[in-house]
């Protein structure tokens, strides 16, 4: 499917105002459509290409190749001591040895921006899932120069 609409092959859908939209155009402007599209085949790929694509995008040498479980758009409560608030992270990969938390930001959305990641990873901290695992963050799409160093 994600190879018909990113070649234009999927239609078109009709919205409210009789107007269509292409596939292409929605799936671009909505990061849920393609974090679900994307990272909703993760657990079909062998441990061995798991373990490689994690270890070059996050440039490390952690075993990734324990994969458990897959959680899209869990909702954590934030404690930040004067208020509390759900976080939603668009996607959590547990492994064996440790938690991947990961963020994506579709080509036509917004940017990312720090301080929604450390309200993610806070969180996820405060959770009964934050254990003694390590703790990966990956950002995916539109992180400004400045943020990527961090």
């Amino acid at each position: 499917m994600l190879k018909a609409v990113l070649h234009g092959k999927a239609g078109r859908i009709e919205q409210e105002d009789n107007e269509t939209v292409s596939w292409r155009k929605l799936f671009k402007s909505h990061e849920d459509l393609m974090t679900a599209a994307v990272f909703g085949r993760f657990s079909y790929l062998s441990p061995k290409v798991q373990n490689y694509l994690l270890q070059q995008w996050l440039d490390t040498k952690e075993d990734f190749s324990n994969f458990e479980h897959i959680e899209f758009w869990p909702t954590y409560q934030l404690n930040d001591g004067k208020q509390e608030r759900n976080v939603e992270p668009d996607l959590v990969l547990n492994f064996t040895n440790c938690n991947l938390i990961i963020e994506v930001k579709p080509p036509e959305g917004g940017d990312q921006y720090i301080n929604q990641w450390r309200r993610e990873i806070k969180s996820f901290l405060q959770s009964e899932e934050g254990t003694d695992k390590p703790l990966y963050f990956l950002a995916i799409g539109r992180v400004s120069k400045k943020d990527a160093a961090i």
